[in-house]
């Protein structure tokens, strides 16, 4: 594998735009001194060239390794299955009809040299990465601040994290950029796990809105495209909402 350290704008990200990637955190068991890499499909920001916002919500795994650690991995696919795996997660994986999470396999290891702010000691840390993403950024959380964030699921407590890019490497030449068909089925893997959201706060009104809208927009893929990533994608929201 072939990895090749470049800047963030040589793999076309730029300042003020919303971008939707692959974030990898790490768990660390202390007795057994193992990792598990934990990948989940977020929203990032990029405010400078070497610095960027990510704002999980606070039940999931990405915030509380964030807060664990403050490390984090922006992985870049060009397989909008891959996002679909890692928003839906265990609620689609189904080993007999081939449908697989990531495993430790799935991820390579990258050494990059980290300073403590306080002390500033400098130490080696080996960030995991997607070994199918095109390209990936290593970062290290410098500030958080609290905000509140009114939507369709009404107001939550959110935390930004900003995050210092430490390297970023290109491991395959590829800078594609999402099809029609590819980013409404983004759209359709949000909507599902909205949908999820809905149906715990029991908000049958929301969950039926929300429901009418995947459906709109699944119909528009089926009706007007033949993107195999895009069906798939559909046949993996499709399983999560059947669970919901």
């Amino acid at each position: 594998m072939s990895l090749k350290k470049v800047s963030i704008r040589e793999i076309g990200l730029r300042r003020n735009h919303l971008y939707e990637i692959l974030a990898t955190t790490v768990s660390k068991d202390e007795t057994l001194k193992e990792i598990t890499p934990n990948t989940s499909c977020m929203g990032i920001r990029v405010i400078q060239d070497d610095i960027l916002t990510i704002g999980p919500y606070p039940t999931t795994q990405t915030y509380k390794n964030l807060k664990d650690n403050g490390l984090l991995t922006i992985n870049l696919a060009d397989n909008i299955k891959f996002y679909a795996i890692a928003a839906l997660k265990a609620e689609i994986i189904d080993s007999s009809r081939g449908i697989q999470g990531f495993s430790l396999r799935d991820y390579g290891f990258r050494d990059v040299m980290i300073q403590n702010e306080k002390t500033k000691e400098r130490y080696l840390y080996s960030f995991p990465f997607l070994k199918e993403a095109w390209a990936s950024i290593f970062c290290k959380a410098i500030d958080k601040k609290e905000y509140t964030k009114q939507d369709g699921l009404g107001k939550t407590r959110l935390t930004q994290f900003k995050m210092r890019v430490l390297e970023c490497i290109k491991i395959n030449d590829s800078y594609k950029l999402f099809n029609r068909a590819e980013n409404l089925a983004l759209e359709l893997i949000i909507l599902a796990t909205r949908l999820k959201v809905a149906r715990e706060m029991s908000n049958e009104s929301l969950f039926q809105t929300l429901q009418t809208k995947y459906q709109d927009i699944k119909q528009d893929i089926l009706r007007f495209s033949k993107n195999e990533h895009a069906l798939k994608s559909i046949e993996l929201t499709d399983r999560y909402i059947q669970q919901l």
